[in-house]
């Protein structure tokens, strides 16, 4: 099966088909004469625009002394194919990587032969923009591909932790592509299910092993991840710092936690913008992080708010941060203004705003003041800018975002709580689902920090809120807001 694609704004015409044992050119021919394929570098040209692309394989054809013999590099390997890329006795043969464009996750590969790829599963419009945009790109002879080989992620083994400040731990990509199938984390013999299960650091530092808690409502174990040398490279363990048997089941299939992420490892992210999975350690070489812009911090007040405080709980403690920023909201026309606080939350608040057939999502993440007062702590940022950077995942599909809504005020009525909705309820929730298919949509992450002091915000701070600004846009073109003190 064929789907072709003639643009002639262009002049290229674009062949996909489920048969990848040619290039179709008998085929290009009988549509076009003289049709000839755009080969060598400028198919590479492709991978321009990708932001923190990972390359997950480079092949390289080396010529030596006659013969040609083909190379593939794979995994952490790929930083030495890129090194042997540059030189001039190797030819690009294909490359295939992962990254973020135009603010949604992406793949790409490409063959120096003609072929482009991606594994997208689209509309046939879908699959004709996608040609018009990787079209531009292999046609602008201004685009270096050199230049960009040198701005990919590179992933290098380590033999221990790195000295680094790590704000956050996410679960594995894997469990975040599996949200429609039913994920339970089994503590024992109980189960329960992932939306209601967070995974989070505990005491993090530069230089102990990562310790971390896999943690429901009324149940947590806790972890830690080792790095060593060890000659074959599996230098890293995990182990379980208590005695209950912590285990993932995806469907039908269960193993020991522990087992699962030597193959799945969850992502830990450093202040730098680096991340590490198992002893992988992913730079992100020559990244300059800009520092916030103090002038377009919100400060608020917090007259009878108890800055030690956060969470407002079913009880909805009047003097938490959590109930002031809702009280805030609710002046704002919100349709829905959600409490998704505890295990498992996409954010503390959740919000939704249907105007001019567009819909605003805005979520909210809110942190307490370790002293209670507005400072210069870099370490009231940590969490919540890991928090920030945990979320952005929640745009590939505002559908799950939405189900994991309703399956958590479900939970909670269920067993006897408040409900999670502040304005709004689960009729019009579905009512805004249902729009997701006709509506744009935009998402906007806020930090609620009191005790970071709009005038009194130390580089430091400002800094680490720009590198979390820039993720956020680099990745899924999230807007940052934040919300302080004066």
């Amino acid at each position: 099966m064929s789907i072709v694609h003639w643009d002639k704004t262009q002049n290229l015409l674009f062949i996909n088909s489920s048969d990848n044992s040619s290039l179709h050119e008998r085929l290009a021919n009988k549509i076009g004469e003289s049709a000839s394929i755009i080969k060598g570098d400028a198919v590479f040209r492709c991978f321009q625009g990708i932001n923190r692309l990972i390359l997950q394989n480079v092949g390289l054809t080396k010529i030596l002394s006659g013969p040609l013999r083909y190379i593939m590099y794979t995994g952490y390997d790929v930083g030495d194919g890129l090194t042997q890329a540059h030189r001039r006795n190797t030819v690009k043969a294909n490359m295939f990587g992962a990254g973020y464009e135009n603010g949604m996750s992406t793949t790409v590969g490409a063959s120096y032969k003609g072929r482009i790829w991606s594994r997208k599963t689209t509309t046939v419009s879908g699959f004709c923009q996608w040609c018009s945009l990787v079209g531009k790109k292999v046609l602008d002879e201004s685009i270096d591909v050199d230049k960009i080989l040198a701005g990919v992620l590179k992933p290098i083994i380590v033999n221990s932790r790195p000295d680094l400040m790590p704000i956050t731990i996410e679960w594995p990509d894997i469990i975040l592509r599996e949200q429609n199938r039913l994920i339970n984390i089994g503590f024992g013999d109980e189960f329960i299910p992932l939306h209601e299960v967070s995974i989070d650091l505990v005491n993090p530092s530069v230089s102990k092993p990562f310790c971390f808690t896999i943690h429901s409502y009324s149940t947590s174990a806790e972890f830690e991840l080792t790095i060593f040398e060890e000659p074959e490279g599996k230098g890293f363990k995990y182990r379980a710092l208590n005695y209950t048997p912590i285990t993932v089941k995806i469907g039908a299939k269960q193993r020991l936690i522990t087992e699962w992420f030597s193959e799945h490892p969850p992502v830990i992210r450093f202040t730098d913008g680096s991340c590490i999975e198992n002893n992988i350690h992913i730079k992100v070489d020559n990244q300059s992080y800009p520092p916030y812009n103090r002038e377009i911090i919100d400060a608020w007040s917090w007259l009878n708010v108890d800055l030690k405080k956060e969470s407002q709980g079913q009880t909805k403690d009047t003097d938490s941060i959590q109930y002031h920023v809702i009280q805030q909201l609710k002046q704002k026309n919100y349709q829905i203004i959600f409490d998704d606080d505890n295990s498992g939350e996409a954010a503390d608040i959740v919000t939704f705003k249907v105007r001019n057939n567009k819909i605003f999502i805005e979520l909210f993440h809110c942190k307490y003041a370790v002293t209670g007062l507005p400072a210069a702590r870099i370490d009231d940022l940590y969490v919540v800018c890991g928090q920030a950077q945990k979320s952005v995942h929640w745009k590939e599909s505002i559908h799950k975002l939405i189900k994991h809504m309703q399956r958590r005020e479900s939970r909670r009525v269920t067993n006897g709580g408040v409900s999670r909705f502040e304005v709004g309820n689960q009729h019009e929730l579905q009512a805004i689902d249902n729009m997701t298919k006709l509506f744009p949509f935009s998402i906007k992450i806020y930090i609620v920090q009191p005790g970071l002091s709009k005038s009194k915000a130390s580089p430091e701070q400002l800094q680490l809120l720009g590198a979390t600004e820039l993720y956020l846009e680099q990745t899924y073109s999230i807007k940052l807001g934040i919300i302080s003190s004066s």
